[in-house]
C-alpha cells in the first residue's frame, strides 16, 4: 500500500496583510514549524492542522492511489510530488507531498 510523506517546507507571514487585517501580534502559523513531517495512508495524520489537511488532501489521495503526474507534468519537476500551500493568506504554510511505498 502506498502512503504519503507530508513535509513543511516553508512557514511564512505576509506582514503587509497581517499588519492591515490580522489581530495584533499575528506573525506565523502556530500549528506547524519548518521540517515537520507527517505520514498519511490517505487519511488526515495526527497533528496535521485541519485547514492544512483540506489543502493537501486532494494530492495525498491521488498519490496514495498511484496517480503520480499532476497537471500533465508541467507543474513540478518530477513525478510523485506535489507542492501545496495552506489557504491562510496571513500566515501561509507550504507542504511537500510525496508518494512513498509503505
Amino acid at each position: 500500500m502506498r502512503k504519503c510523506r507530508i513535509e513543511v517546507i516553508k512557514v511564512s507571514c505576509n506582514e503587509e496583510l497581517a499588519n492591515e487585517y490580522g489581530k495584533k501580534g499575528v506573525t506565523y502559523c502556530g500549528a506547524h514549524k519548518l521540517g515537520d513531517v507527517f505520514i498519511s495512508d490517505g487519511s488526515r495524520p495526527e497533528g496535521l492542522c485541519g485547514d492544512a489537511w483540506t489543502c493537501v488532501k486532494q494530492y495525498v489521495e491521488k498519490l496514495v492511489e498511484g496517480d503520480v503526474n499532476f497537471y500533465g507534468g508541467e507543474w513540478v519537476n518530477r513525478e510523485n510530488l506535489a507542492i501545496a500551500g495552506c489557504n491562510d493568506g496571513l500566515t501561509p504554510v507550504v507542504f511537500k507531498v510525496e508518494g512513498i511505498e509503505a
